[in-house]
C-alpha cells in the first residue's frame, strides 16, 4: 500500500509540472462523477465485512453483495449520465472534452465498483495481501500511463483514459486472485440482513461521499479548473498519508467484530489503544512538519506553479491524524452493531461540512454574500468538519463500548508541540529549496517528537519492531500485542 501511494504521488508530481491546467480539468470531472457514485455503497461494504467475519455463510454473503453492488452501480451510472442531456436542455451544456471525461470516469467507477466486490471480500477474510496486490496493480498501471501521457502534453480527456486502463488491470488481477476464495454461488437469502445493517448508514454514506467530492466541484464552478488543480494536489498528499489508516481501518471492523462475538472486550480495548498509539507516532511528526513547511514542500514537490498548494496543504494536513483515529472509532462502533448511532452522527457531520463549504468557498450564493475564501475555505471546512466528527464519534464510542481514549495521549500532545516548535525554528533560519534539505528538516522534526516519547518512556525497543511490521502492511495484523513494555 505504501508503494501504491508512492506511485500515485509520483504521477501527481509529473502532472503538476507538465499538464497543470489539464490536471485540474480532469480532477473536476473525477470529483463530479465521484459525487454521484456515492449511491454505489450506502454502507453495504461494511455490512459485507461484518457478516462474513461474524460467521455467516461466505457464499451467500458474496452472492448477496454482488447483486446489491450491481444494482447500486447501475443507479449511479444512470444518474450521472442523465446530467448530460439535462445540462444541454438548461442551456449550460458541457464542452465536448468534459463530456468525454465524465463518460470516462463513469466507466472507471463501474470497473472500480466491480473490483470492490472482491476487495471487500478480501478485507472481510483479512487477506490484506490480496487487496494490496490489486491496489498496487491499479496504481502502477494508472500512474505509468499518467506520467507518459503528461510528459507528452496530452489533453485532460486522454489523461482520464489512464484511470480506465488501471481499473481494467486491477480487475483482471482481482479475478485471478478470487479463484482461491472458493466461491460457489448460492441464493441471496440474506439481503434483508444486509439491508438491516446498512440502512442506518445509507444516508450517511451517501452524504459523506458527496462531501468528499463537493469541495472540488464547488471550487471548479466558482474559481475555475486551475484552483481545482491546486486543491487536488494538496488532497493527493493527504490521500498518501492516510493510506495505511484506510487499510488498517478495514481490517479492524472484521477483527473487532470477531472479538466482540467472543465477548473479548479487553482484547478490543488493547487493539484500540495500540492502533491509536502507533497512529500518533507515525503521523503526528509529519503533520507538524507540513503545517509549518506546507508552501516549501509544495514548491519542491509540484513546482513553483503550484506554490498556491502550500497554504491549502498546511490546513488540510491537520485532518490526517484526525481521520485515521476517527476511522478506528467508527469501526469500533460498527463492530458493536451500532451503525444507527454512527449513521446519525455522520449525517450531522455531513450537513455541517456542506454548510461550511457553502459559507466559505463561494463569494456569493443565491444572491447572498459569503466569505469567498475559495480553496482555503474548503480546506478549513474539511478540517473543522473532521474535528467535530471525531468529537461526536469518540463520545458515542466511549458511551456505548466503555472504551476510553488512549490514556497517555497527553504525552503525544506534548511531543507534537515539541515537533511544531522545532519545525517553526527551522523555518526561520533554514529555507527548504530542495528535497535533501527538506528531508533533514523532517528528520529533526521527527527527532523532536520521539525525544519526548523516549524521555517519558512512551517509546521503547519493542516499539521499533512493531512499527516495522506496521509499515510492512502485508504482515501487520491489528491487535498484535507487540507493544507490551
Amino acid at each position: 500500500m505504501i508503494l501504491s501511494s508512492v506511485l500515485s504521488f509520483a504521477s501527481l508530481m509529473v502532472m503538476t509540472r507538465y499538464v497543470g491546467s489539464e490536471y485540474g480539468i480532469m480532477m473536476w470531472g473525477f470529483s463530479f462523477v465521484a459525487a454521484f457514485n456515492a449511491v454505489s455503497d450506502l454502507g453495504f461494504s461494511s455490512a459485507h465485512i461484518r457478516e462474513i467475519s461474524s460467521g455467516e455463510d461466505q457464499d451467500r454473503c458474496i452472492t448477496t453483495f454482488v447483486i446489491i453492488k450491481l444494482v447500486l452501480t447501475a443507479v449511479a451510472a444512470v444518474a450521472v449520465l442523465s446530467t448530460l442531456p439535462i445540462q444541454g436542455f438548461m442551456g449550460a451544456e458541457y464542452t465536448q472534452e468534459m463530456k468525454i471525461i465524465i463518460v470516462s470516469f463513469v466507466v472507471y467507477y463501474v470497473i472500480f465498483n466491480l473490483t470492490g466486490i472482491m476487495t471487500w471480500t478480501y478485507m472481510a477474510r483479512q487477506e490484506v495481501g490480496k487487496d494490496s496486490a490489486v491496489v498496487l496493480t491499479e496504481s502502477a498501471v494508472r500512474s505509468s500511463f499518467l506520467i507518459i501521457l503528461a510528459v507528452a502534453g496530452v489533453s485532460a480527456s486522454l489523461l482520464s483514459a489512464s484511470y480506465i486502463i488501471g481499473g481494467i488491470s486491477a480487475l483482471a488481477v482481482c479475478l485471478l486472485l478470487f479463484r482461491n476464495v472458493g466461491y460457489r454461488p448460492k441464493g441471496p437469502l440474506i439481503v434483508r440482513k444486509y439491508i438491516t445493517f446498512a440502512a442506518p448508514l445509507a444516508v450517511a454514506c451517501m452524504l459523506m461521499a458527496v462531501v468528499g467530492s463537493l469541495d472540488r466541484v464547488m471550487i471548479g464552478l466558482w474559481y475555475g479548473n486551475d484552483d481545482v488543480g491546486l486543491y487536488s494536489a494538496a488532497m493527493g498528499v493527504i490521500y498518501a498519508m492516510t493510506t495505511i489508516g484506510t487499510v488498517v481501518g478495514g481490517l479492524l471492523l472484521s477483527h473487532f467484530s470477531k472479538l466482540n462475538s467472543e465477548s473479548k472486550t479487553d482484547a478490543i480495548r488493547n487493539t484500540f489503544w495500540t492502533v491509536q498509539r502507533y497512529t500518533m507516532m507515525l503521523i503526528l511528526p509529519a503533520t507538524a512538519f507540513l503545517v509549518v513547511f506546507g508552501v516549501d514542500v509544495s514548491i519542491v514537490l509540484f513546482g513553483s506553479g503550484f506554490s498556491g498548494t502550500g497554504g491549502i496543504l498546511s490546513v488540510l494536513v491537520v485532518s490526517v491524524p484526525i481521520v485515521i483515529i476517527l476511522n478506528t472509532n467508527v469501526q469500533l462502533l460498527n463492530s458493536f452493531n451500532k451503525t444507527y448511532v454512527y449513521g446519525k452522527i455522520a449525517v450531522i457531520y455531513s450537513v455541517i461540512t456542506i454548510l461550511l463549504f457553502m459559507l466559505t468557498i463561494p463569494e456569493s450564493l443565491l444572491g447572498v454574500k459569503m466569505l469567498g475564501m475559495g480553496t482555503i475555505g474548503a480546506a478549513l471546512s474539511v478540517a473543522v468538519g473532521n474535528v467535530i466528527f471525531l468529537i461526536m464519534v469518540r463520545m458515542a464510542s466511549a458511551r456505548i463500548t466503555g472504551i476510553a481514549i488512549y490514556p497517555k495521549i497527553y504525552i503525544h500532545a506534548a511531543a507534537l508541540a515539541a515537533s511544531l516548535a522545532v519545525a517553526y525554528l527551522l523555518s526561520r533560519y533554514v529555507p527548504i529549496d530542495n528535497i535533501i534539505i527538506g528531508f533533514f528538516a523532517l528528520l529533526l522534526t521527527v527527532a523532536a517528537y520521539f525525544s519526548v516519547l523516549i524521555v517519558t518512556r512512551e517509546f521503547s525497543r519493542n516499539d521499533i519492531r512493531f512499527m516495522r511490521e506496521v509499515l510492512d502492511i502485508r504482515d501487520a495484523q491489528p491487535g498484535k500485542e507487540d507493544n507490551k513494555k
